[in-house]
């Protein structure tokens, strides 16, 4: 399930259009006007894909049924009234909404299941005994498999509380305040991840509390699903990290703790810090290739590993225990256009800014679980757009039990192509172009898109205000 944010309607017919291109199949929908939905939600349910449309006064679902036929538009009933919708889920042949709403004079977390033609099954109130303050604090994880669920929320005295809900159970596992086990030192969580166990997994940076260059360092408490506390561990090296992730590798239940290096006071990246959370062991440090570095700027500097553009954008596990890290070149600029003045308070062009966002090559590295790197290769790619919030650009790694496919728009613009780099286990790749969106009225949100199974992906695409779905047979 992917949420989008949208300023639009959202009617949704399917034109059965199929296009062969670059060998690949193509089926595409209509271009559909966005002007007056606040978010949309699509979920594929068996062999059809249901659409939630949140219109801010009232909830719409239709459905694409396996003949390419939309069904016409019914109304979805909530409980209570100005409702904040945190996802929709597939839940098993039926679907499920989380949300806040406003019962009277307080604010309630529901789990609410209708079937794929939006009839009510059954209502449940996450958060009986608590009124929640306000939507503006909360908090929302699922799991990998999407069974559980965590929201964390503020009552009517500002005291932190986190709840864990099954969904498929129908079971409320805990709900209590946060801090009676989440007692970071004056940080606030930057990051969570839930397990498909129900473990729930939050990161700190707090002040470190030993002599050292490493004047911060990033704190990490798990606890189960019962609500008790079971790591809380301090990552400690001897680099500063500059940017890190947490991870859980599912089939084994580990949790791991990966993180980007730098010398302290510097800028320049220097490697890979990899640090198993379920072992007690020591973070392991390993170096970025100087010889890929020279290959990918053909010089010997580091340059291009400076922290203002590097950023860990994914993590997989492969079945032989392997971890494959993507890292993409990201800048951002602001800049005046050049018609502005910033000096001319007359000028209705005076506080105006232009943002151009780049999302450029993408470096990927492959470790053992014990650290040792295995490879790492370059990614090529040129992506540029404008005060677009970069939603066409970076990239969508495709999966399935033989390689990978990391899937990309090569240009941002309605005239270009789509291409993909396999990635295989080895590291070796091949690139291709297989998509050409000339004259199609195309600009795909590529990172945005739903893998159904191991060949078919869904991909929204926007254009001047009116979407279309497509779904890409690979």
């Amino acid at each position: 399930m992917i949420k989008f944010k949208t300023i639009g309607l959202f009617l949704f017919y399917l034109v059965p259009c199929k296009l062969l291109l670059f060998g690949q199949q193509l089926l595409v929908s209509q271009e559909l006007d966005l002007r007056s939905d606040f978010a949309y939600y699509v979920v594929p349910v068996k062999d059809e894909i249901i659409v939630v449309r949140d219109k801010a006064l009232k909830v719409i679902l239709q459905k694409l049924d396996s003949n390419n036929n939309w069904s016409i538009e019914r109304e979805i009933i909530l409980e209570g009234k100005k409702w904040n919708i945190l996802d929709v889920f597939k839940h098993e042949e039926n679907i499920g909404i989380v949300y806040t709403a406003r019962m009277e004079r307080s604010i309630r977390c529901y789990y609410s299941l209708y079937d794929v033609n939006g009839v009510w099954k059954f209502h449940r109130c996450l958060s009986d005994s608590i009124d929640i303050s306000s939507n503006e604090n909360l908090s929302f994880q699922f799991s990998e498999d999407k069974n559980f669920i965590s929201v964390g929320f503020r009552d009517h005295i500002n005291r932190p509380f986190i709840l864990l809900y099954q969904r498929i159970q129908d079971s409320i596992y805990y709900c209590q305040q946060a801090r009676s086990v989440f007692d970071f030192n004056h940080a606030q969580a930057d990051e969570a991840i839930l397990s498909n166990k129900g473990e729930l997994y939050l990161k700190a940076i707090e002040r470190n509390n030993i002599k050292s260059r490493i004047k911060y360092a990033p704190r990490i408490i798990g606890i189960n699903s019962m609500g008790q506390k079971v790591i809380d561990k301090y990552i400690r090296t001897e680099w500063e990290l500059f940017t890190s992730k947490m991870c859980i590798r599912n089939s084994k239940n580990e949790v791991y703790f990966i993180g980007l290096c730098q010398e302290p006071g510097r800028s320049n990246l220097i490697g890979y810090s990899i640090q198993n959370m379920n072992k007690s062991e020591d973070p392991i440090f390993i170096e970025f290739d100087e010889g890929k570095i020279k290959e990918w700027t053909g010089k010997k500097n580091n340059s291009i590993y400076s922290n203002n553009n590097l950023q860990l954008r994914n993590i997989k596990f492969l079945e032989d225990g392997s971890i494959i890290v993507f890292i993409e070149s990201v800048k951002q600029y602001l800049r005046r256009p050049y018609f502005g003045n910033s000096t001319d308070a007359v000028s209705s062009y005076s506080g105006s800014r232009w943002i151009d966002y780049y999302f450029d090559d993408i470096l990927v590295a492959c470790f053992k679980t014990d650290g040792n790197k295995m490879w790492e290769t370059i990614l090529h790619k040129k992506q540029f757009s404008q005060d677009d919030d970069g939603i066409n650009s970076s990239f969508f790694v495709m999966s399935n039990r033989s390689f990978l496919r990391i899937l990309f728009n090569d240009e941002i613009r309605n005239e270009s192509t789509v291409s993909e780099y396999i990635l295989l286990a080895d590291g070796s790749i091949n690139r291709k172009s297989i998509l050409n969106t000339s004259f199609k009225k195309l600009n795909l949100r590529i990172r945005d898109a739903i893998q159904l199974n191991a060949k078919t992906l869904i991909i929204p695409s926007e254009n001047n205000g009116k979407l279309s779905l497509l779904q890409l047979f690979m």
